[in-house]
């Protein structure tokens, strides 16, 4: 049972960072280049897509 619920949770932060990753480059792709904040908040996500924090960007 632990082993079912360690491979959903794997899953589940798999399929976040696809889909926080789909999420942002469909934003990036409609930035401005002049918006300073869009890019700092881009940055701050993708750093927390490669620590795998995702808790803080529901629903992903």
């Amino acid at each position: 049972m632990n082993e079912n619920v360690a491979n959903e949770r794997l899953t589940a932060y798999f399929n976040a960072v696809l889909n926080a990753g789909r999420h942002l480059d469909e934003s990036h792709a409609t930035m401005p280049p002049n918006d300073l904040r869009g890019y700092q908040l881009l940055h701050e996500c993708l750093s927390n897509i490669l620590a795998v924090k995702m808790e803080a960007y529901p629903p992903f």
